[in-house]
């Protein structure tokens, strides 16, 4: 399995990257198997090992820096700005997050509802999921019945997601750099407060993102999962059917995924914030 947080990536590329490393894995799991049930799922089973070290890697992402408020002074900078017309600051040097391709405002205004969307991760999946483990283990009817219920969800789960990201690669641009001017990050001296406040506000949203109960969660998910392996393997469960480990599988890789997007979009913020604050600051020694 490839290292899903590659150091050095930017999120966009991260996030491609694991999504292509999903799509390779499911891939492999179908390819060849034909409709031979046994075969089908003796595959399964040997996937699983991989598919627990892929959900493991997901959680990498979890341990970055917490987001917070804007430290700088916004008042004095809105003070500042307002002493200069837009058409001198718009060509002053800004930063922003890599590849970005739009405004500040653009970036939160989507930041804002996938913060938002991140908070329901464990109640949507990882719960779910959990317990869907847990009785697979403790209740032998549940290795030969089928699971449509978590299938349905997990497809609404993946929809979604795609389509966040669909719109998130709309404001990025492979080419574009970190540095650039006020003019392509801001439209006008009012939109600064908008920015202060929006970031602000995302800051504390975030700050409500339990991360470490999730890695704990994406842990308890992982010795599950090494139960289960360890029970088949022993042969304790003769009985379980393809669908069954199918449907595990996917349940698997839907969390991983989830995960991995709470990470990324994590991570936007804490790029977007650094790069209001290095613009700030940019600007402020320009009129000092």
């Amino acid at each position: 399995m490839k290292n899903i947080m590659a150091i050095g990536m930017t999120p966009v590329e991260s996030l491609q990257y694991a999504q292509e490393d999903i799509t390779d894995t499911l891939s492999n799991l179908y390819k060849g198997l034909g409709s031979n049930v046994t075969s089908f799922t003796a595959s399964l089973r040997s996937y699983l090992p991989d598919v627990r070290s892929f959900i493991s890697s997901t959680s990498n992402g979890l341990d970055s820096e917490q987001v917070t408020k804007l430290s700088r002074d916004q008042r004095k900078f809105i003070e500042l700005v307002s002493k200069y017309p837009f058409s001198e600051v718009r060509e002053i040097r800004a930063f922003r997050p890599e590849q970005l391709n739009c405004t500040y405002l653009e970036l939160v205004d989507l930041l804002d509802k996938e913060i938002e969307h991140c908070k329901t991760i464990q109640k949507e999946i990882l719960n779910p999921y959990m317990v869907l483990l847990g009785q697979l283990l403790s209740n032998d009817k549940f290795s030969t019945t089928s699971l449509d219920t978590n299938n349905s969800t997990y497809k609404k789960i993946s929809s979604r997601r795609e389509t966040a990201i669909k719109a998130f690669n709309k404001l990025y641009k492979p080419t574009n750099l970190a540095i650039c001017t006020v003019k392509d990050v801001i439209d006008r001296n009012e939109d600064w407060k908008k920015v202060f406040d929006k970031v602000n506000s995302l800051a504390d949203s975030a700050g409500k993102l339990d991360r470490k109960q999730i890695q704990k969660d994406i842990d308890h998910c992982c010795e599950l999962i090494d139960s289960l392996i360890e029970k088949i393997n022993n042969g304790e469960m003769p009985e379980i059917t393809g669908e069954v480990l199918n449907n595990v599988i996917n349940g698997t890789l839907e969390a991983a995924k989830e995960v991995e997007y709470l990470s990324v979009t994590y991570y936007r913020l804490l790029s977007l914030k650094g790069s209001v604050e290095n613009t700030m600051e940019q600007i402020e020694k320009v009129y000092k």
